[in-house]
């Protein structure tokens, strides 16, 4: 594959830029920041796609919609033109090859088995590549050259070298903390502890159908009192929603029908043009009155002007009526309630199952501390009968000697018997024998020592069962000290009155008091609902006297009962009436006709819609707003009952009032209270029973331990599984390194000296392994400076590149002689020129030095601005 041209539209800095590539080697020039970073990385882009944000070391990608561009290349003799954007197909590359178009699949194809891992790995070099291997270590650094060689990167060298740090994360020969390591260690102390615990007991068949009994007993309680519980939760979500269900039935009880939508439109147009009769009505009575201003009295105009408002006044003489009667029946019925009488004090819901909780607390810790006390007797009497058993535990032994002085002791007294024989065979008879009672007699005594040991190690085990128990029996008196703590708290916040009661007395005593508390409410709220409604009835009289309020200039009625304002104010409207009869033959009688007219209008208008009204039940005109605004509220009404009925759905099956419910509520509470009793008495039973069949019941941990055994044995073979998946995997790369080795360093070797011959000008010509160790021209490589290293890190890449084939990829060189001096930097040139007769290279650098030894190769050189 060769390069030919990018065409970038937008690319980091670049903004429509183009550039050219040329056959061969060539060295593109730019100062820093010039963009030569953002060229490589738009090349790469535009052949295997656009990174990942969280991948990138740094962003190119702008913020427009023409984040992109086009890349030419060549293979095997044609040429294909790349365009990928980053908004367009999802970042995916087209490819076109004359009039034909096709998909980044074809490019894929074409371009393997080159993909962006092998572009960056074999056919890239940069200062960061050249670092990582000039500054490992002695121990790695041959294996990465080789593997670099061989693969032409360090993938090879780098994942065996992953695969054996695995293998020791899981277990080594000396480790301790490794995990494999400790489940072995587990195991076998696991092992000592299943050897003494191999006897079990038989159960009481009595005890143990009469333990079952109980423990169902146990199980159908506790389901009536979760199902208690459940009753319990639901009654306080009714109360909590008992304002909303409240709300409910009372929109249940109103008229919430609306009115037809024909008939709102039929009824807005009467309404308008009332309204316009009303007006030209206005505009008539205002020329009247200029006309009549100087012959009418000021009393007279008054009435004129304010007709229509006294009649609205005398229209609303019988509701006002009906109001007065209510506030004296009102005022007679709060008369009739009760004082409040004075609550006695109480404590809340949530204060009551905290303190039943902890006595209950208190009942299951005394229970344990009892099954405590009994297992730790047992320990302790079982430790006693093994004391008893083995007294030798605790006689006075010596530690086992050397076998030394036995042997010597025994050739002594052999050699002796024989000599004495000779003189006496009865003497030496006797001898011999002596001798052989006593060193049996100090065998048994020095090493009688040694077969105490499985007994001390029981003994061990039985010291610290005991131990184990004595701990567990403290653990519970001190959580029985901390909860008799809390319990005496919570006591002291209880009302003195109740502090002296036992628990039954208090559940009994703290009902009575709810019930007295709620019909003190019920009586508060009864209270509260007639003081609301007599605070309406006096809003409604009061909004009369300021209805009213504009007639107290001509009528003296201010200081009045309403029923007395009343009767003035209709005695006004009949003098103004017939003082208005005799007024009827005035020269202003046309216009006073025409205001008969327009009324006579409104009165046909009304007739026409009085159907419509009266199915609404609208009396007057002046009550249409009210009216609409009845209506809207009215559909706000119906939209909120049906919110409220999904809110309040499966909550409130039957109708019910909020003394019901706290009827339910302590009743609900009664049960709780009597079946967590039951419970506690059973539990009691339960624990004695258990105590009663410990007694007969020895090692009972045994089960658990060929449980855990079986855990382990599983836990350990998954840890050896994986310990040597890496073991194998990492073998495998090794035997791979050793085959390409053999096969192909020979000649890899031949061209990488070529290739150093010519970076090192002739001083270095020959790469060999003596003895598994890589040398140049006889020299260590671990002896070379950090510029050789770097210059035969160069040379074995391009001697890589130099033994394939097939040429799948231009070399991109970013600045890759750090450590060249000027010598270092003609012949890395004069490599370039050479190596570049058969490969496309494209040195990118910001080196002056390096443009005039290309200049002076006749290599082709192109700035970047």
């Amino acid at each position: 594959m060769k390069l030919l041209k990018a065409e970038i539209t937008e690319f980091g800095k670049y903004r429509q830029f183009s550039f050219d590539f040329t056959g061969g080697n060539q060295l593109i020039f730019g100062a820093n920041e010039a963009g030569k970073s953002t060229l490589y990385h738009f090349i790469k882009a535009m052949l295997f796609g656009f990174p990942k944000k969280q991948k990138r070391k740094r962003d190119y990608e702008t913020n427009h919609a023409y984040y992109g561009g086009a890349l030419e290349i060549e293979i095997d003799g044609e040429v294909l033109r790349i365009e990928r954007m980053k908004h367009l197909n999802k970042g995916k590359a087209t490819v076109i090859i004359g009039d034909e178009i096709f998909p980044e699949s074809y490019l894929q194809k074409r371009l393997a088995p080159l993909d962006s891992q092998l572009f960056e790995q074999v056919f890239t070099f940069d200062q960061e590549q050249l670092q990582q291997i000039t500054q490992l270590d002695e121990k790695y650094l041959q294996s990465a050259l080789l593997s670099l060689g061989i693969t032409g990167s360090q993938q090879l060298f780098l994942q065996a070298e992953q695969e054996e740090k695995e293998r020791n994360k899981i277990f080594t020969s000396r480790g301790r903390v490794l995990p494999l390591n400790q489940k072995l260690a587990e195991y076998q102390a696991l092992q000592a502890n299943i050897y003494t615990l191999a006897e079990k007991q038989k159960e009481l068949a009595a005890q143990s159908q009469q333990l079952q009994s109980l423990k169902n007993a146990q199980k159908a309680l506790q389901k009536q009192w979760l199902s208690v519980q459940k009753q319990s939760q639901q009654i306080k979500q009714q109360q909590t929603h008992f304002s909303l269900f409240e709300e409910y039935q009372s929109l249940q009880q109103k008229d919430l029908q609306l009115a037809d939508a024909a008939d709102v439109q039929v009824l807005q147009q009467f309404m308008q043009q009332s309204q316009q009769l009303n007006q030209d009505i206005q505009v008539l009575e205002s020329r009247l009155s200029q006309l009549e201003q100087k012959q009418l009295s000021k009393r007279y105009l008054f009435y004129l002007d304010h007709e229509e408002q006294i009649d609205q006044l005398l229209q609303s003489e019988g509701m006002l009526y009906q109001d007065i009667q209510a506030h004296k029946q009102i005022t007679q019925q709060l008369a009739q309630l009760p004082d409040n009488t004075k609550v006695q004090e109480t404590v809340s819901q949530e204060f009551v199952v905290q303190y039943t909780q902890i006595q209950s607390q208190l009942a299951t810790l005394t229970s344990q501390l009892t099954h405590a006390q009994h297992t730790q007797q047992v320990a302790e009497d079982k430790l006693n009968q093994f004391e008893q058993q083995h007294p030798e535990l605790f006689a006075q032994t010596k530690a086992p000697t050397s076998p030394k002085p036995l042997i010597i002791t025994g050739m002594v007294g052999v050699l002796l018997s024989l000599l004495l024989m000779k003189l006496s065979p009865l003497f030496g008879g006797l001898v011999f024998v002596s001798t052989i009672l006593l060193v049996g007699l100090l065998y048994v005594r020095v090493y009688r020592a040694s077969d105490n040991e499985p007994i001390k190690q029981q003994w061990r085990l039985y010291l610290q069962d005991l131990d184990e128990k004595n701990q567990a029996y403290q653990n519970l008196l001190e959580e029985q000290g901390t909860m008799q703590e809390k319990f005496q708290a919570l006591r002291s916040q209880l009302p003195l009155d109740l502090q002296h009661l036992d628990h039954v007395s208090f559940i009994q005593e703290l009902a009575k008091r709810y019930q007295a508390a709620q019909i003190s409410k019920n009586a508060q709220q009864q209270r509260q609902t007639l003081r609301a409604k007599l605070a309406q009835l006096d809003q409604n009289m009061a909004q009369f006297r300021q209805t009213a309020a504009f007639l107290y200039e001509w009528l003296p009625i201010a200081h009045l009962t309403i029923a007395e304002q009343l009767g003035q104010i209709r005695q006004f409207k009949e003098e103004m009436q017939q003082e208005k009869m005799a007024r009827a033959a005035h020269p202003v009688t046309q216009i006073m006709e025409q205001i008969r007219q327009k009324r006579q209008a409104q009165q046909d208008l009304l007739k026409q819609n009085q159907t419509l009204l009266a199915k609404y039940q609208i009396q007057q005109v002046s009550d249409l707003p009210l009216w609409f605004r009845q209506m809207q509220e009215r559909a706000s009404q119906v939209k909120r009952k049906t919110e409220l009925a999904q809110i309040l759905k499966g909550l409130y099956p039957d109708s019910m009032t909020k003394e019901q419910l706290a009827s339910q509520e302590q009743h609900i509470l009664s049960q709780e209270t009597q079946l967590q009793v039951q419970k506690d008495q059973n539990l009691t039973q339960i624990k004695q029973i258990e105590v009663s069949l410990a007694q007969q019941m020895k090692d009972l941990t045994l089960p658990e331990l060929y449980q855990k055994e079986a855990q382990l044995k599983s836990e350990i073979q998954e840890l050896i599984y994986e310990w040597s998946v890496h073991f194998v995997i990492e073998k495998q790369l090794q035997f791979m390194a050793d085959q390409l080795s053999e096969s192909q360093l020979p000649y890899l070797f031949e061209q990488a000296g070529h290739f150093m011959q010519i970076l090192t000008n002739q001083r270095y010509d020959k790469i060999q392994m003596k003895e598994n160790e890589l040398f140049v021209n006889q020299q260590s490589i671990y002896q070379l400076s950090t510029g050789t290293k770097d210059q035969l890190i160069m040379a074995l890449r391009f001697a890589y590149l130099a033994v394939q084939q097939k040429n799948i990829s231009p070399v991109v060189i970013d600045d890759g002689w750090l450590h060249y001096d000027s010598q270092r930097k003609r012949s890395l040139a004069q490599l370039l020129a050479e190596f570049a007769k058969d490969y496309q290279v494209i040195c990118l650098s910001s080196d002056r030095e390096m443009v005039s030894y290309y200049q002076e190769l006749h290599q082709v050189v192109k700035p970047l601005s």
